[in-house]
């Protein structure tokens, strides 16, 4: 399959027209079996999300370095430099591999890297900075800052609480205090407020828009929507005439799967979904691709329901067996209206190590087939990348 990838990253590279941009999203938790219960909620049993839309797509293998089920961190550093690691190792590998950002800014492209979680969290974290430990969140913080402008032009997403905290102290410190002076001279933009980065949206710029994570959709609307940052990041960066590398994660999934609540986990999917068919609409010459970090929680669908099933329908007990139709493998779940049965009780879900999915679409996805490593995903970058690098020289 290795083989078989590179062969096909060379007839690309000869081939094919350049992507002027690179999207990569990332659905955090997300199993094929999530895709599939999500479709069928929102669009029955014959509908068709943007992700079945994507003309590529292939398996993707996710254990990381140290165990069979990977963390999160992990397979973001699988994607972001390219090598397995140790679980809970936040960008640093023992290879020599490059950072994915780093490459795209060397070649001249703007980049950012946008989440509905804390911007300290597991899967952007790795894309921004390098620490042992994902839990030392305070450190990253520290590091992202360092990061504005020359690794990621845009850091968007929550954390204030890690950057300008309500109680400092020595463990964690007023890290934007500390450096008011870079803030006041213009060296970085620093927005708490979605209006306020709207009023001076030119980079680099930190933006952390909640305390920690964004909230749930399940619990009502609110802003700015993973689809509301993308599009603003598409932006700014085409009005610069410059190519441009997105990294967008939507966290939520992970969190809500490991409560076992399927109603609000199949809300952030289509969420996911939605900023996906945006960037398919208005962004045909770029490469977009979509995947999932790892499963979380188990979420299967039982038999045997009528093939009309859809909407809430879905999450009904089956009066043939006396449960859900939808249950998970493990987690906190019952059956109360809220969540499902999980059936391994713990006091949160686990992640999962079944093959995950990639999609993709626009110039460069033609490599996305069978059965690729996550680190595949930083190769199939990195690729697109030096392509338009290569095509550029060609028309000089």
């Amino acid at each position: 399959m290795r083989v078989y990838l590179f062969a096909l990253l060379f007839v690309y590279h000869t081939a094919f027209a350049a992507a002027t941009g690179i999207v990569l999203l990332i659905a955090d938790g997300v199993s094929h079996e999530a895709v599939t219960a999500t479709r069928i909620y929102k669009h029955g049993v014959e509908g068709k999300l943007a992700l079945d839309k994507m003309p590529y797509s292939a398996f993707v293998r996710t254990y990381s370095a140290s165990h069979l089920v990977t963390d999160s961190s992990a397979a973001a550093t699988a994607m972001a430099r390219g090598a397995k690691v140790n679980s809970h190792a936040v960008g640093i590998t023992h290879e020599k591999t490059e950072n994915i950002l780093d490459i795209a800014k060397h070649a001249g492209w703007s980049t950012a890297v946008i989440t509905t979680d804390s911007v300290t969290g597991g899967t952007p974290a790795p894309f921004l900075v390098e620490t042992e430990k994902r839990s030392d969140e305070a450190d990253i913080a520290a590091k992202t800052l360092d990061a504005l402008g020359t690794r990621a032009d845009f850091v968007m997403g929550g954390g204030a609480k890690w950057f300008r905290p309500p109680q400092p102290s020595a463990k964690h410190a007023d890290i934007l205090s500390r450096n008011a002076e870079r803030v006041a001279s213009g060296k970085f933009g620093y927005f708490e407020t979605w209006e306020d980065f709207l009023k001076r949206s030119t980079p680099p710029a930190l933006c952390v828009f909640y305390p920690d994570h964004f909230p749930m959709l399940g619990d009502g609307d609110y802003s700015p929507r993973l689809l509301d940052m993308v599009k603003k990041t598409v932006e700014i960066f085409r009005s610069q005439e410059k190519p441009f590398l997105i990294i967008a994660e939507s966290s939520a999934s992970d969190k809500i799967a490991h409560m076992n609540n399927a109603k609000y986990l199949f809300a952030e999917i289509v969420d996911f979904d939605e900023t996906l068919a945006w960037l398919r609409e208005h962004c045909e010459d770029c490469l977009i691709l979509a995947t999932s970090d790892h499963g979380t929680g188990g979420l299967i669908i039982n038999g045997y329901q009528p093939a009309k099933t859809r909407g809430d329908a879905l999450l009904e007990k089956n009066k043939t067996v006396g449960m859900s139709h939808i249950t998970w493998a493990t987690g906190p779940g019952k059956n109360d209206g809220k969540t499902q049965a999980a059936h391994v009780p713990m006091s949160a879900a686990l992640h999962t190590g079944g093959d995950t999915w990639l999609f993709g679409a626009g110039p460069g996805a033609e490599i996305v087939r069978g059965t690729l490593e996550n680190t595949d995903i930083h190769r199939i970058i990195q690729e697109a990348i030096f392509h338009w690098s290569d095509t550029k020289s060609l028309t000089k």
